[in-house]
């Protein structure tokens, strides 16, 4: 595991976050049942990335 990988997660994980509140806040602005899809699809990349993230970062502390 190198430190290159793990900050390519950890932004991934902060890009899906960023996706998921930006478009919520643009759902709070119109009733748009294909943008509720894509927030909801942007908070499951979101939880999935940073539950891979988590993984990674695990081993690298285990590895230490």
């Amino acid at each position: 595991m190198t430190n290159e990988q793990l900050k390519n997660a950890y932004t991934k994980v902060i890009n899906k976050h960023f996706s998921a509140v930006q478009t919520d806040t643009d759902l709070g602005r119109t009733d748009n049942w294909k943008l509720e899809k894509k927030a909801k699809q942007f908070w499951e990349d979101f939880y999935n990335a940073d539950a891979e993230f988590k993984v990674l970062l695990a081993r690298c502390t285990l590895n230490d």
